[in-house]
């Protein structure tokens, strides 16, 4: 039985003047907040898209243990350290060793880790967190596989062929995550875990077992896997992605469709979202997602996602 998040009983809800019952208000005023809560994180993310590009300076050339950075709009000075990124982790740390007369490029030695032509080079003094300590720099260079968690809330739907509006809702979920990176550009994202789906709605017929208040909660173990490009560099690491979904049910609470009837099912996923840089390698991954699942011939299912985690 699902247990995450609990709608009003529609069978005592009362009237509003406009004639729409107050559960059914309560739900379009939920699936009204997902939506907007939304729009909010994708604006932020493109904030945070824009400012990461303003504050990285592309790594130019390299040679041995030097390298050229390019530092224009940025107040560099000899003797000022850079933390080095690629795809979102922390690779190395730079010391600023010579500033050309226009204060374009910097000169600058590898002191801890490694640094290649491309990634992109941040003043230590901007970030928001400690400097990495030379004895992690082993265990980030080069790290190819990341472990970790992500947890998520989801905007539900489900249309149903004997309804006349779409059922929704909102659910949770709590995946392990694995990242493996295969290329400097291409990383694969696997997650195992919980995944709640919960709709309900109304209608003005008994269509829903004989009553008005029609419930479709489904409680998954889900298998996802997202094929991910990296779009940028920098702390922040962006990414657009396209992936595959598979959902086992564990339970269920449903007057909608006959229990036996729901069984493994799987769907198509389309996302994007970004990787920011911690300290020792670590990043938070945040994720939106759009999940679109096999339809049967009368419940078309889908949800929109957003997660956030800790990788290592």
């Amino acid at each position: 039985m699902s247990f995450f998040y609990i709608f009003p009983d529609q069978s005592r809800a009362q009237h509003l003047p406009n004639g729409m019952p107050e559960g059914q208000n309560i739900i379009k005023k939920n699936k009204h907040l997902g939506v907007r809560v939304l729009k909010v994180i994708s604006i932020i993310l493109c904030i945070l898209f824009l400012q990461s590009e303003a504050w990285a300076g592309k790594i130019l050339r390299k040679k041995g243990r030097t390298v050229i950075v390019d530092v224009r709009g940025k107040s560099v000075q000899q003797g000022d350290k850079l933390s080095v990124f690629f795809r979102g982790k922390k690779r190395g740390v730079l010391r600023v060793s010579k500033i050309n007369r226009s204060g374009s490029k910097a000169m600058a030695k590898v002191i801890m880790g490694k640094a290649n032509k491309g990634w992109m080079a941040e003043l230590e003094n901007e970030m928001m967190y400690e400097p990495q300590q030379a004895a992690s720099k082993k265990r980030d260079a080069g790290k190819k596989m990341h472990w970790g968690a992500m947890f998520g809330i989801s905007q539900d739907s489900a249309s149903v062929s004997t309804l006349e509006e779409d059922l929704s809702g909102s659910g949770l979920s709590l995946l392990g995550t694995l990242d493996y990176g295969f290329t400097s550009s291409i990383q694969l994202r696997a997650k195992a875990g919980l995944k709640q789906f919960k709709t309900e709605g109304t209608t003005s017929t008994s269509n829903c077992s004989g009553e008005s208040n029609c419930v479709l909660d489904i409680n998954y173990l889900n298998f996802e896997g997202m094929g991910q490009y990296y779009l940028n560099d920098s702390r922040y690491a962006f990414w657009l992605g396209a992936g595959a979904v598979i959902s086992h049910p564990i339970s269920d609470d449903t007057n909608v469709v006959d229990s036996d009837t729901i069984e493994t099912t799987s769907g198509f996923q389309l996302g994007g979202g970004v990787d920011i840089g911690m300290q020792k390698g670590a990043y938070i991954p945040v994720e939106i997602s759009y999940v679109m699942m096999n339809t049967s011939d009368d419940v078309e299912p889908s949800y929109l996602s957003i997660t956030f985690g800790y990788m290592f």
